[in-house]
């Protein structure tokens, strides 16, 4: 499989790469910018043959879209991902470990959000 090959089938896993990839954020938002740089790098260290990895890879795929289209979201995350950085802020954290942090905030967050719908009746 050559390069271009392998690329193309990594971003057809990833539908929404460029919107993520060109997504404008704050000038200060070192959250955003450590995200999407993170993302970047993790999306094409992917082994396209190991189903595992593509898997994790369209979960985390799915997680980033919703960082840069749900404001809720993407507060909560900026938050949490704040608290779990400056915790292991002398530990060099692997790119795999940060996208399974936000892939299990992201689980977590439809958890809370599925929690609290409110079930209205018409009469």
């Amino acid at each position: 499989m050559t390069e271009k090959e392998k690329k193309d089938l990594i971003l057809n896993k990833c539908p929404n790469y460029d919107k993520i990839s060109n997504y404008i954020y704050l000038e200060n938002d070192n959250i955003s910018i450590i995200l999407i740089e993170k993302y970047q790098d993790y999306v094409f260290s992917v082994d396209i043959d190991d189903n595992e990895e593509i898997i994790m890879l369209e979960l985390v795929n799915k997680a980033f879209t919703k960082y840069i289209s749900d404001y809720n979201f993407s507060k909560m995350l900026t938050k949490y991902l704040e608290k779990f950085l400056s915790k292991n802020k002398n530990k060099n954290i692997k790119v795999e470990d940060l996208m399974q942090e936000v892939v299990n905030f992201a689980n977590q967050y439809e958890e809370e959000k599925l929690k609290h719908i409110v079930n209205s009746r018409w009469i």
